[in-house]
């Protein structure tokens, strides 16, 4: 069993666990969280915070120099996850090679490729990008300036994937709108595949891509919490 740290209570790392707790999944992302911390040590001064109700992700990151605490924040979608669980069943039942990726990524089925997975999945990747952020500190500017032109170069431009799949967003409307104009670009056959090209080249962004080996990496040296994760 992956035991949580032990922590002064007035710590960073003490809220940050009161927080995992507020979520349904709270034990494998507990437990996630001490494999990180376990093999990364400076995540320790990250903050991690409750989601907006108001967001369908599962989790994402704020850099040191957005905040106004001055640490980087992983934020983590806890409470009623249905809102959750029902978008990313969505992407893995719509997005061309989604499940595959990931099973792919972790050696696992594409059928173990759940939302709930995904959930806590999802919870280390955002720790992946705080880690980076701490590597990237000292020139903020330089890293922000090559993330926006690698989305800028993806098939879709800087869309998100989630964006362009969730009904009635403005980006939805723009890539059916603009169909044909974006299918004669990217080469695809049609908007499915469209999708899944720019699901493919986000996760080939250099930053994604190095968040996506740090979960991988801290689930394959901690193959009680992949077990755990997938059983959630």
């Amino acid at each position: 069993m992956i035991e949580p740290l032990t922590a002064s209570p007035e710590s960073i790392v003490a809220k940050n666990y009161a927080v995992i707790e507020q979520s349904p999944l709270s034990l494998p992302v507990a437990a996630a969280y001490t494999a990180a911390l376990s093999s990364h040590p400076h995540l320790a001064d990250i903050e991690i915070l409750p989601m907006p109700d108001d967001s369908a992700s599962p989790a994402s990151a704020r850099p040191s120099w957005k905040s106004e605490s001055g640490h980087s924040q992983v934020f983590l979608h806890v409470g009623n996850l249905d809102k959750v669980f029902s978008m990313t069943k969505f992407a893995i039942d719509t997005v061309p090679g989604f499940a595959k990726r990931f099973a792919e990524l972790y050696g696992i089925e594409e059928a173990q490729v759940t939302p709930q997975f995904k959930y806590v999945e999802s919870f280390v990747h955002e720790l992946g990008h705080a880690d980076e952020y701490a590597k990237v500190a000292s020139s903020p500017e330089t890293f922000a300036i090559a993330n926006q032109r690698a989305k800028a170069s993806m098939p879709l431009g800087s869309a998100a994937v989630s964006r362009l799949i969730a009904s009635g967003t403005p980006h939805h409307t723009w890539l059916h709108q603009n169909s044909a104009a974006l299918l004669a670009r990217t080469g695809a056959s049609n908007v499915d595949e469209a999708i899944g090209m720019q699901h493919d080249a986000y996760r080939m962004l250099p930053s994604e891509r190095r968040a996506d080996l740090f979960a991988a990496n801290v689930f394959a040296a901690n193959p009680e919490l992949l077990d755990l994760a997938l059983k959630s």
